[in-house]
Protein backbone atom coordinates (compact mmCIF):
# COMPACT_ATOMS: atom_id res chain seq x y z
CA UNK A 1 0.00 0.00 0.00
CA UNK A 2 2.75 2.29 0.65
CA UNK A 3 4.24 1.61 -3.41
CA UNK A 4 0.66 2.94 -4.25
CA UNK A 5 0.58 6.03 -2.46
CA UNK A 6 4.22 6.68 -3.85
CA UNK A 7 6.55 5.53 -0.54
CA UNK A 8 9.41 3.92 -0.21
CA UNK A 9 9.96 1.87 2.81
CA UNK A 10 12.80 1.20 4.69
CA UNK A 11 13.18 -2.30 6.81
CA UNK A 12 15.40 -3.27 8.97
CA UNK A 13 16.03 -7.31 9.85
CA UNK A 14 17.58 -8.03 13.32
CA UNK A 15 19.69 -10.99 14.18
CA UNK A 16 19.74 -12.57 17.53
CA UNK A 17 22.48 -14.83 18.72
CA UNK A 18 21.10 -18.00 20.05
CA UNK A 19 18.24 -16.09 21.54
CA UNK A 20 16.47 -19.24 22.61
CA UNK A 21 18.90 -20.40 24.80
CA UNK A 22 20.04 -16.81 26.30
CA UNK A 23 17.03 -15.89 28.00
CA UNK A 24 16.92 -15.20 31.32
CA UNK A 25 15.08 -16.92 33.78
CA UNK A 26 14.23 -14.11 36.01
CA UNK A 27 13.69 -11.60 33.76
CA UNK A 28 11.14 -14.13 32.05
CA UNK A 29 8.98 -15.15 35.33
CA UNK A 30 8.96 -10.64 35.90
CA UNK A 31 7.50 -10.42 32.74
CA UNK A 32 5.31 -13.18 33.30
CA UNK A 33 3.85 -11.19 36.40
CA UNK A 34 3.97 -8.12 34.62
CA UNK A 35 1.27 -9.60 32.28
CA UNK A 36 -1.03 -10.45 35.11
CA UNK A 37 -0.38 -14.61 35.72
CA UNK A 38 -1.36 -15.16 39.14
CA UNK A 39 0.97 -15.95 41.77
CA UNK A 40 0.37 -20.15 41.35
CA UNK A 41 1.04 -19.67 37.70
CA UNK A 42 4.07 -17.74 38.39
CA UNK A 43 5.68 -20.46 40.65
CA UNK A 44 4.63 -23.60 37.84
CA UNK A 45 6.61 -21.63 36.11
CA UNK A 46 9.29 -20.94 37.97
CA UNK A 47 9.53 -24.59 38.81
CA UNK A 48 9.36 -25.20 34.59
CA UNK A 49 12.34 -23.42 33.97
CA UNK A 50 14.73 -24.24 37.03
CA UNK A 51 16.90 -26.95 37.95
CA UNK A 52 16.75 -28.06 33.89
CA UNK A 53 19.74 -30.97 33.41
CA UNK A 54 20.80 -32.17 30.20
CA UNK A 55 22.85 -35.14 29.72
CA UNK A 56 24.39 -36.90 26.93
CA UNK A 57 23.97 -40.68 26.37
CA UNK A 58 26.46 -42.78 25.04
CA UNK A 59 26.53 -46.21 22.59
CA UNK A 60 26.56 -48.34 25.38
CA UNK A 61 23.82 -46.99 27.44
CA UNK A 62 25.86 -45.16 29.64
CA UNK A 63 25.10 -41.55 30.81
CA UNK A 64 27.05 -38.16 31.49
CA UNK A 65 27.12 -36.20 34.30
CA UNK A 66 23.72 -33.69 33.87
CA UNK A 67 24.61 -30.23 32.96
CA UNK A 68 21.67 -27.81 34.95
CA UNK A 69 21.10 -24.69 32.41
CA UNK A 70 20.43 -21.34 34.38
CA UNK A 71 18.66 -19.56 31.01
CA UNK A 72 17.17 -20.14 28.00
CA UNK A 73 13.94 -21.91 26.79
CA UNK A 74 13.72 -25.75 25.19
CA UNK A 75 12.89 -25.58 21.86
CA UNK A 76 11.59 -28.36 21.17
CA UNK A 77 9.11 -28.34 23.85
CA UNK A 78 5.85 -26.32 23.08
CA UNK A 79 6.05 -24.17 25.65
CA UNK A 80 9.45 -23.28 24.10
CA UNK A 81 8.18 -20.46 21.70
CA UNK A 82 5.08 -19.73 23.56
CA UNK A 83 7.68 -18.49 26.14
CA UNK A 84 9.96 -16.65 23.98
CA UNK A 85 7.10 -14.84 22.83
CA UNK A 86 6.18 -13.36 26.17
CA UNK A 87 9.97 -12.72 27.01
CA UNK A 88 10.03 -10.18 23.23
CA UNK A 89 6.34 -9.19 23.60
CA UNK A 90 7.41 -5.39 24.94
CA UNK A 91 10.31 -4.93 22.66
CA UNK A 92 7.63 -2.58 20.53
CA UNK A 93 7.81 -0.19 23.69
CA UNK A 94 10.98 0.93 23.06
CA UNK A 95 10.16 2.13 19.45
CA UNK A 96 9.16 6.08 18.72
CA UNK A 97 8.95 5.78 14.87
CA UNK A 98 8.67 2.70 13.52
CA UNK A 99 6.17 -0.27 13.10
CA UNK A 100 7.26 -3.68 13.87
CA UNK A 101 6.84 -7.36 12.58
CA UNK A 102 7.76 -10.17 15.38
CA UNK A 103 7.67 -13.92 14.49
CA UNK A 104 9.91 -16.12 16.69
CA UNK A 105 13.18 -14.91 16.99
CA UNK A 106 12.71 -13.07 13.09
CA UNK A 107 12.72 -9.30 14.44
CA UNK A 108 12.44 -6.23 11.94
CA UNK A 109 11.24 -2.71 12.06
CA UNK A 110 10.16 -0.67 9.27
CA UNK A 111 9.03 2.96 8.37
CA UNK A 112 7.89 4.25 5.20
CA UNK A 113 8.16 8.01 3.97
CA UNK A 114 8.76 9.45 0.33
CA UNK A 115 11.49 9.18 -1.47
CA UNK A 116 12.21 13.22 -1.23
CA UNK A 117 12.54 13.15 3.17
CA UNK A 118 14.82 9.74 2.80
CA UNK A 119 17.30 11.10 5.18
CA UNK A 120 14.76 11.89 7.25
CA UNK A 121 13.47 8.86 7.15
CA UNK A 122 17.03 6.65 7.97
CA UNK A 123 17.44 8.87 10.70
CA UNK A 124 14.30 7.72 12.55
CA UNK A 125 15.49 4.28 11.96
CA UNK A 126 18.63 4.70 12.94
CA UNK A 127 16.82 5.99 16.33
CA UNK A 128 14.58 3.19 16.52
CA UNK A 129 17.64 0.44 15.74
CA UNK A 130 19.49 1.87 18.73
CA UNK A 131 16.35 1.77 21.20
CA UNK A 132 16.49 -2.19 20.05
CA UNK A 133 20.19 -2.84 20.70
CA UNK A 134 19.25 -0.68 23.75
CA UNK A 135 16.65 -3.06 24.55
CA UNK A 136 18.23 -6.27 23.82
CA UNK A 137 21.29 -4.97 26.50
CA UNK A 138 19.12 -5.15 29.38
CA UNK A 139 17.04 -8.12 28.36
CA UNK A 140 20.80 -9.84 27.97
CA UNK A 141 20.36 -10.59 24.55
CA UNK A 142 23.08 -10.08 22.12
CA UNK A 143 22.33 -8.58 18.34
CA UNK A 144 24.51 -9.96 15.72
CA UNK A 145 25.42 -6.81 13.76
CA UNK A 146 27.33 -9.02 10.96
CA UNK A 147 24.30 -10.82 10.28
CA UNK A 148 21.18 -7.62 10.59
CA UNK A 149 20.26 -6.73 7.23
CA UNK A 150 19.08 -3.29 5.92
CA UNK A 151 16.66 -3.11 2.64
CA UNK A 152 15.26 0.32 0.99
CA UNK A 153 11.83 -0.98 -0.65
CA UNK A 154 9.85 0.44 -2.91
CA UNK A 155 8.56 0.60 -7.03
CA UNK A 156 10.81 0.34 -9.51
CA UNK A 157 10.87 4.17 -10.59
CA UNK A 158 11.57 4.75 -7.21
CA UNK A 159 13.95 2.76 -5.83
CA UNK A 160 15.74 3.13 -8.65
CA UNK A 161 16.53 7.04 -8.67
CA UNK A 162 17.88 6.34 -4.72
CA UNK A 163 21.59 6.73 -4.83
CA UNK A 164 22.20 4.26 -1.48
CA UNK A 165 26.11 4.86 -1.89
CA UNK A 166 25.01 8.43 -0.87
CA UNK A 167 22.74 7.52 1.69
CA UNK A 168 23.56 7.54 5.48
CA UNK A 169 24.22 3.96 6.69
CA UNK A 170 22.14 2.38 9.59
CA UNK A 171 24.53 1.78 12.56
CA UNK A 172 24.22 -1.17 15.22
CA UNK A 173 26.50 -0.98 18.28
CA UNK A 174 28.95 1.57 15.74
CA UNK A 175 28.53 -1.02 13.27
CA UNK A 176 27.41 0.50 9.72
CA UNK A 177 24.75 -1.81 7.98
CA UNK A 178 25.22 -2.05 4.08
CA UNK A 179 21.98 -1.82 2.13
CA UNK A 180 21.26 -5.61 1.26
CA UNK A 181 19.98 -6.73 -2.57
CA UNK A 182 17.76 -9.53 -1.26
CA UNK A 183 16.32 -10.23 2.52
CA UNK A 184 15.37 -14.11 3.06
CA UNK A 185 12.41 -13.67 5.66
CA UNK A 186 10.89 -17.15 6.75
CA UNK A 187 11.87 -18.88 3.45
CA UNK A 188 10.71 -15.80 1.06
CA UNK A 189 13.37 -13.79 -0.98
CA UNK A 190 12.57 -10.09 -1.14
CA UNK A 191 14.12 -7.80 -3.32
CA UNK A 192 14.13 -3.96 -2.96
CA UNK A 193 11.62 -3.34 -5.79
CA UNK A 194 9.56 -6.25 -5.03
CA UNK A 195 10.23 -8.06 -8.60
CA UNK A 196 10.35 -11.80 -7.18
CA UNK A 197 12.98 -13.00 -9.34
CA UNK A 198 15.19 -14.09 -6.73
CA UNK A 199 12.46 -15.97 -4.69
CA UNK A 200 11.44 -17.80 -8.17
CA UNK A 201 14.60 -19.31 -8.97
CA UNK A 202 14.79 -20.36 -5.29
CA UNK A 203 11.83 -22.40 -5.78
CA UNK A 204 12.88 -23.74 -9.01
CA UNK A 205 15.66 -25.38 -7.81
CA UNK A 206 13.70 -26.69 -4.96
CA UNK A 207 11.70 -27.84 -7.27
CA UNK A 208 13.99 -29.52 -9.87
CA UNK A 209 16.01 -31.21 -6.68
CA UNK A 210 12.75 -32.82 -5.85
CA UNK A 211 11.85 -34.05 -9.26
CA UNK A 212 15.44 -35.59 -9.89
CA UNK A 213 15.03 -37.17 -7.28
CA UNK A 214 12.21 -38.96 -8.61
CA UNK A 215 12.94 -39.21 -12.06
CA UNK A 216 14.88 -42.47 -11.42
CA UNK A 217 12.13 -43.98 -10.21
CA UNK A 218 9.58 -43.14 -12.57
CA UNK A 219 9.09 -46.51 -14.40
CA UNK A 220 9.05 -48.21 -11.40
CA UNK A 221 6.19 -46.96 -9.85
CA UNK A 222 2.50 -46.58 -10.91
CA UNK A 223 0.70 -43.36 -11.90
CA UNK A 224 -0.94 -43.38 -8.71
CA UNK A 225 2.37 -43.49 -6.59
CA UNK A 226 3.96 -40.88 -9.02
CA UNK A 227 0.80 -38.58 -8.37
CA UNK A 228 1.05 -38.74 -4.59
CA UNK A 229 5.02 -38.02 -4.90
CA UNK A 230 4.63 -34.71 -7.13
CA UNK A 231 1.36 -33.49 -4.87
CA UNK A 232 3.79 -34.51 -2.07
CA UNK A 233 6.96 -33.16 -2.39
CA UNK A 234 7.15 -30.47 -5.52
CA UNK A 235 3.50 -29.00 -4.46
CA UNK A 236 4.62 -27.64 -1.20
CA UNK A 237 7.51 -25.79 -2.59
CA UNK A 238 4.80 -24.11 -5.10
CA UNK A 239 1.64 -23.49 -2.65
CA UNK A 240 4.38 -22.02 -0.03
CA UNK A 241 3.61 -17.75 0.72
CA UNK A 242 1.76 -18.18 -2.67
CA UNK A 243 -0.09 -15.33 -1.58
CA UNK A 244 2.88 -12.62 -0.75
CA UNK A 245 4.18 -13.19 -4.41
CA UNK A 246 0.80 -12.93 -6.16
CA UNK A 247 1.81 -10.23 -8.06
CA UNK A 248 4.30 -11.87 -9.85
CA UNK A 249 5.43 -11.34 -13.63
CA UNK A 250 3.98 -13.35 -16.74
CA UNK A 251 7.41 -14.55 -17.31
CA UNK A 252 7.91 -15.78 -13.50
CA UNK A 253 4.07 -17.08 -13.80
CA UNK A 254 5.63 -18.99 -16.47
CA UNK A 255 9.03 -20.57 -14.74
CA UNK A 256 6.82 -22.13 -12.19
CA UNK A 257 4.09 -23.29 -14.52
CA UNK A 258 6.96 -25.41 -16.35
CA UNK A 259 7.64 -27.05 -13.24
CA UNK A 260 4.29 -27.81 -12.66
CA UNK A 261 3.99 -29.08 -16.41
CA UNK A 262 7.76 -31.33 -15.39
CA UNK A 263 4.80 -33.11 -12.58
CA UNK A 264 2.29 -33.93 -15.31
CA UNK A 265 5.15 -35.19 -17.38
CA UNK A 266 6.35 -37.20 -14.62
CA UNK A 267 3.24 -38.70 -13.55
CA UNK A 268 2.24 -39.28 -16.89
CA UNK A 269 5.80 -40.75 -18.17
CA UNK A 270 4.46 -41.04 -21.60
CA UNK A 271 3.45 -37.60 -22.78
CA UNK A 272 4.61 -36.58 -26.45
CA UNK A 273 7.79 -33.69 -25.93
CA UNK A 274 5.20 -31.33 -27.97
CA UNK A 275 1.88 -32.36 -26.88
CA UNK A 276 -0.14 -30.03 -24.58
CA UNK A 277 0.27 -30.58 -21.06
CA UNK A 278 -3.14 -28.76 -20.00
CA UNK A 279 -5.42 -31.73 -21.00
CA UNK A 280 -3.30 -34.11 -19.01
CA UNK A 281 -3.07 -31.96 -16.35
CA UNK A 282 -7.03 -31.34 -16.18
CA UNK A 283 -7.06 -35.15 -16.48
CA UNK A 284 -6.07 -35.26 -13.09
CA UNK A 285 -7.81 -32.98 -11.51
CA UNK A 286 -5.16 -29.87 -10.96
CA UNK A 287 -5.25 -26.56 -11.49
CA UNK A 288 -3.04 -24.36 -13.46
CA UNK A 289 -0.06 -22.59 -10.81
CA UNK A 290 -2.07 -19.48 -11.31
CA UNK A 291 -5.32 -20.67 -10.73
CA UNK A 292 -4.13 -22.39 -7.76
CA UNK A 293 -2.30 -19.76 -6.50
CA UNK A 294 -5.80 -18.00 -6.30
CA UNK A 295 -7.21 -20.86 -4.67
CA UNK A 296 -5.35 -21.09 -1.79
CA UNK A 297 -5.41 -17.02 -1.42
CA UNK A 298 -8.85 -17.28 -1.60
CA UNK A 299 -8.87 -19.83 1.52
CA UNK A 300 -6.64 -17.52 3.58
CA UNK A 301 -9.00 -14.69 2.69
CA UNK A 302 -11.82 -16.45 4.13
CA UNK A 303 -10.26 -17.87 7.48
CA UNK A 304 -9.12 -14.90 7.94
CA UNK A 305 -12.72 -12.64 7.48
CA UNK A 306 -14.38 -16.15 9.33
CA UNK A 307 -11.58 -16.21 12.83
CA UNK A 308 -10.94 -12.00 12.37
CA UNK A 309 -7.11 -12.73 12.92
CA UNK A 310 -4.50 -11.57 12.32
CA UNK A 311 -6.46 -8.28 13.22
CA UNK A 312 -3.77 -6.11 10.39
CA UNK A 313 -5.04 -8.53 7.38
CA UNK A 314 -8.47 -8.22 8.60
CA UNK A 315 -8.48 -4.77 8.34
CA UNK A 316 -7.65 -4.34 4.72
CA UNK A 317 -10.75 -6.37 3.96
CA UNK A 318 -14.36 -4.06 4.14
CA UNK A 319 -17.92 -5.47 3.69
CA UNK A 320 -19.73 -3.75 1.58
CA UNK A 321 -22.91 -4.52 3.74
CA UNK A 322 -23.11 -3.75 7.37
CA UNK A 323 -25.25 -6.68 8.28
CA UNK A 324 -22.79 -8.54 10.36
CA UNK A 325 -24.47 -11.50 9.59
CA UNK A 326 -22.44 -14.58 11.66
CA UNK A 327 -25.06 -17.55 11.93
CA UNK A 328 -27.20 -17.16 9.65
CA UNK A 329 -27.16 -18.72 5.86
CA UNK A 330 -30.18 -17.47 4.72
CA UNK A 331 -29.49 -13.90 4.20
CA UNK A 332 -27.50 -12.80 1.07
CA UNK A 333 -23.68 -12.91 1.47
CA UNK A 334 -21.81 -9.91 1.89
CA UNK A 335 -19.42 -8.93 -0.88
CA UNK A 336 -16.31 -7.18 0.17
CA UNK A 337 -15.14 -3.34 -1.65
CA UNK A 338 -12.07 -2.02 -2.47
CA UNK A 339 -10.85 0.88 -3.41
CA UNK A 340 -9.22 1.15 -7.54
CA UNK A 341 -5.69 0.98 -7.00
CA UNK A 342 -3.06 3.21 -8.45
CA UNK A 343 -0.34 0.74 -8.75
CA UNK A 344 -0.25 -3.04 -10.45
CA UNK A 345 1.04 -4.02 -7.49
CA UNK A 346 -1.47 -2.88 -5.20
CA UNK A 347 -4.24 -4.37 -7.80
CA UNK A 348 -2.12 -7.35 -7.52
CA UNK A 349 -2.28 -7.17 -3.95
CA UNK A 350 -3.57 -9.87 -1.63
CA UNK A 351 -6.64 -8.37 -0.10
CA UNK A 352 -7.83 -7.00 -3.20
CA UNK A 353 -6.54 -10.03 -5.84
CA UNK A 354 -8.49 -12.20 -2.56
CA UNK A 355 -11.87 -9.45 -2.78
CA UNK A 356 -12.08 -9.72 -6.59
CA UNK A 357 -12.07 -13.51 -7.33
CA UNK A 358 -14.89 -13.64 -4.34
CA UNK A 359 -17.11 -11.28 -5.51
CA UNK A 360 -17.00 -13.11 -9.31
CA UNK A 361 -17.86 -16.29 -7.67
CA UNK A 362 -20.84 -18.34 -9.33
CA UNK A 363 -21.82 -19.33 -6.18
CA UNK A 364 -23.13 -17.43 -3.06
CA UNK A 365 -21.13 -17.11 -0.36
CA UNK A 366 -21.22 -16.02 3.63
CA UNK A 367 -18.30 -14.70 4.41
CA UNK A 368 -19.03 -14.53 8.10
CA UNK A 369 -20.54 -17.98 8.63
CA UNK A 370 -17.66 -20.09 10.25
CA UNK A 371 -19.84 -23.47 9.70
CA UNK A 372 -19.29 -23.88 5.94
CA UNK A 373 -16.97 -25.30 4.37
CA UNK A 374 -16.21 -23.48 0.88
CA UNK A 375 -13.30 -25.45 -0.11
CA UNK A 376 -14.96 -27.99 -2.55
CA UNK A 377 -17.29 -25.21 -3.92
CA UNK A 378 -14.26 -22.93 -5.00
CA UNK A 379 -12.34 -25.31 -6.17
CA UNK A 380 -14.54 -26.51 -8.64
CA UNK A 381 -15.37 -22.98 -9.29
CA UNK A 382 -11.67 -22.60 -10.45
CA UNK A 383 -10.96 -25.65 -12.05
CA UNK A 384 -14.39 -25.19 -14.12
CA UNK A 385 -12.90 -21.79 -15.14
CA UNK A 386 -9.55 -23.32 -16.22
CA UNK A 387 -11.10 -26.09 -18.45
CA UNK A 388 -13.33 -23.14 -20.24
CA UNK A 389 -10.37 -21.21 -20.79
CA UNK A 390 -8.64 -24.59 -22.59
CA UNK A 391 -11.78 -25.35 -24.48
CA UNK A 392 -12.10 -21.67 -25.94
CA UNK A 393 -8.00 -21.76 -26.81
CA UNK A 394 -8.93 -25.47 -28.49
CA UNK A 395 -11.17 -23.33 -30.71
CA UNK A 396 -9.37 -20.82 -31.10
CA UNK A 397 -6.41 -22.67 -32.02
CA UNK A 398 -8.54 -25.45 -34.27
CA UNK A 399 -7.38 -28.32 -31.75
CA UNK A 400 -8.78 -31.37 -30.32
CA UNK A 401 -9.44 -30.44 -26.07
CA UNK A 402 -8.96 -34.25 -25.66
CA UNK A 403 -5.64 -35.77 -27.03
CA UNK A 404 -6.10 -39.48 -28.03
CA UNK A 405 -4.38 -41.14 -25.07
CA UNK A 406 -7.18 -39.19 -23.07
CA UNK A 407 -10.10 -40.32 -24.85
CA UNK A 408 -10.71 -43.15 -22.49
CA UNK A 409 -10.26 -41.26 -19.15
CA UNK A 410 -12.02 -38.14 -19.42
CA UNK A 411 -15.74 -37.30 -20.17
CA UNK A 412 -16.52 -35.63 -23.16
CA UNK A 413 -16.58 -31.65 -23.15
CA UNK A 414 -19.10 -29.64 -23.99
Amino acid sequence: MAVDKRKITALVFFDFSKVFDSIDHGLLISKLRHLGCDALAVEWFSSYLSNRGMSVKSEDGALSEPLFTTSGVSQGRSLGPLLFAVFINDLHTALRHSKHIIYADDTAIFQHHFPSRIHELIADLNSDADAVAAWAAENKLHLNPTKTTVMILGSLANVSSIDKAALPKITQNGTGIAYSSSIKCLGVTISPKLLWTSHINSLRSKCHFALYSLRFYRHALNRQLRTRLAVALVFPHLDYAAAVYNDISATSDLKLQRLQNACVRFVFASIPAREHVTPYRLALGWLSVKRRRQYLLVLLALNILQSGEPSPLRNLFKLSSDRQVRHSSRRQAPLLSYKTARTSSLHNSFFITASRIINSLSFRINLLNTSIDYRALLYNHLYCLYKADWITRCHFEKIAPIPPPLANELVPWP
